[in-house]
This record gives structure tokens, C-alpha cells and sequence, in this order.
């Protein structure tokens, strides 16, 4: 069984249209532009939790408002890439307008207020869950109401991604379906986060990105005592739920990463005592340590040998190393 595919083509009736064009992309009002001159088609795929649509369609104007946004409302992203030469998509939302051209993209949330017009147009449009979007990038407001690139850029990959789904998407089963949604959720939050310059370099999937950003973040603050796996999550934008799972694969979960860290600075503050605190006690607070006893356990356990005794040692190659 191929992935579901649907198609809907106008038929000389501006209100069916509309109607139509509300079931597929609700809720908004929708108002044509050049009654005369219309025309349309949208031809539509399902891959488990994500929609492809090809929309072909003459000058319209969407409208989502209050009416539309309020509670209980459906929470999905919808990203637009017009391919026609020429076409344009103007969606105003979040305070901000974006003119958006072949090789942009404009990311829309209908939980919220916007507009959207254009002239006549062909655009692909993707259709993600909220929840699925904001548990990969937790900065989706940042990205409303601007134009993205999709060429030249890590969102070239989700482009081509999406003009393949929709070329083989009589080829892909069942199994394969769902596998490919998610990947394709993935490769849209690669394309945000490189946007908002919070991917560390090119090539890396989305979680291996949230771990390295999360033990960057750890390396300038696990002194601090407060420092949790909670605080982590905030600072990288995404859930402890979330945060933990991109380190389930890793050697150490995000508190033992914090705590290794602790450690191994405090085994070097040991070896050199001079000038720093001079206590095992007060080397344990300035590494971010509330209770000196349990600090001496965790070192222990980590060392094999109390803190006491490795006073004035200097750290051996591998010593501290987590």
C-alpha cells in the first residue's frame, strides 16, 4: 500500500472552492482575488503524521483570526514553497510580513493570527503537527512571518526531501510511511535550527545538534550549583523529556555529564592547590558542589581513592578525563 494520496481540482465554483480550500488548510477564512482568472488543483499525500500537498491556485487571500485560533483549535505548522518562476506567497504573522519567492520557504502556525495572499501560484505546502515541530525546535515563533532559504542552505535539504516524497510517493508503504514523516520533521528542524544559527556544523542530525549545544552549555556553566538537567533543557530551548532522550545513546546521561565535569576540574584544582581554594571542601563548592560529603563520594567512586589523596598531585594524563 502506497502512502494516501488524494487529489481535488476546481470545477467553476468560487465558493465550493473555498470550501474545499478550508477542509484542506483550516481553519481560515479564504477570499478569491480574480474570480474570472481562477483556477486550481491540490493534489495531496499522507506519510503518517505529515501532509504534502501540490498547491496549484489563482490569486487568493487567507485569513486566520481570532475566531479561528482560540481554544481547542488545530495546532499545525504549514510549510509553503512556491516552485512556479515568477509566483510569490505574502504571509504576515507574529508582527512581521515575508515575501516569499522559489527557493524560500515560509512557515505558518494556525494557532495563531496571520495572512497569507498571493498572486497565482504553485507551491508545495507541508503539513506538520505542533507538537511534533516544537519537541525537534522550541524557537517556531522565531521562524513565523519570515522567508527561509531553501537553496544553498540546510533547508535545500528538506526541499529536495519533499520534491522526492512527492515523485515516489506511490513506491512507499506502510512502514516505510511512517519512517519517512518523522524523517522529514527531522530534516524541517534541521533547516530552522540552522537558520537560527543553533546547529554546531553541517551533517549532523537534529539530535546529535541539541546534544552538542547541551554540552556546550554545560562546559560554561556546570559550576554553577544550580545547574540541573531542567535548567539545560531551558537553555537550549527544548523539554527535559526531550533533553534526555538526545543523550539516551551517549555514554553518560546529562546529570553524570554535569557531575564528570564537576569532577574532573575538582581533580585538577587538587593537584594544584596554590592561589584556589585549599580545602577539599571548598574545592568542592567551587566546582559546583552543594555537600562536601557527597562530594567525596562521587569522587571516590570516580577516582577510586578519597579526594584527600590527591592533594598536591598533579593531574597525570587521563586523570580527569571523563
Amino acid at each position: 500500500m502506497s502512502a494516501a494520496f488524494t487529489v481535488h481540482q476546481y470545477r467553476g465554483d468560487s465558493a465550493s472552492w473555498r470550501e474545499l480550500l478550508f477542509d484542506v488548510y483550516k481553519p481560515q477564512a479564504s477570499m478569491v482575488l480574480d474570480p474570472s482568472r481562477l483556477t486550481g488543483r491540490i493534489r495531496q499525500w499522507g506519510f503518517s503524521g505529515v501532509e504534502i500537498s501540490d498547491y496549484e491556485c489563482g490569486a487568493m487571500r487567507f485569513l486566520r483570526e481570532a475566531r479561528h485560533v482560540g481554544p481547542g483549535c488545530e495546532d499545525h505548522y504549514f510549510i509553503s514553497m512556491p516552485y512556479l518562476p515568477g509566483c510569490a506567497m505574502n504571509l504576515t504573522q507574529e508582527g512581521r510580513t515575508a515575501h516569499c519567492t522559489p527557493g524560500q520557504l515560509i512557515v505558518q502556525h494556525t494557532a495563531r493570527p496571520s495572512e497569507l495572499a498571493h498572486p497565482a501560484v504553485g507551491a508545495l505546502i507541508v503539513r506538520v503537527l505542533g507538537p511534533a515541530l516544537r519537541t525537534r525546535f522550541r524557537a517556531t515563533t522565531d521562524s513565523l512571518g519570515r522567508a527561509l532559504p531553501t537553496s544553498r542552505s540546510a533547508g535545500a535539504l528538506f526541499a529536495a526531501v519533499t520534491e522526492s516524497f512527492v515523485a515516489n510517493a506511490s513506491y512507499i508503504g506502510d512502514e516505510a510511511s511512517s519512517a519517512a514523516g518523522e524523517k522529514l520533521v527531522d530534516l524541517l528542524a534541521i533547516a530552522l535550527e540552522a537558520h537560527s544559527d543553533a546547529l554546531p556544523h553541517e551533517g549532523e542530525t537534529v539530535r546529535e545538534a541539541h546534544r552538542a549545544r547541551a554540552i556546550r552549555h554545560i562546559q560554561k556553566s556546570f559550576r554553577d550549583p544550580e545547574l540541573t538537567p531542567a535548567a539545560v533543557a531551558a537553555a537550549c530551548g527544548i523539554s527535559v523529556g526531550y533533553l534526555h532522550e538526545v543523550f539516551r545513546d551517549s555514554e553518560r546521561s546529562v546529570q553524570e555529564t554535569i557531575v564528570d565535569m564537576r569532577l574532573a576540574l575538582a581533580r585538577r584544582m587538587l593537584g594544584y592547590p596554590c592561589g584556589g581554594p585549599k580545602s577539599i571542601a571548598e574545592i568542592a563548592y567551587a566546582c559546583g558542589f552543594t555537600d562536601a560529603a557527597h562530594f567525596s563520594r562521587r569522587f571516590a567512586k570516580r577516582f577510586e581513592a578519597p579526594p584527600r589523596e590527591f592533594l598536591g598531585r598533579p593531574v597525570r594524563e587521563g586523570d580527569a578525563e571523563g
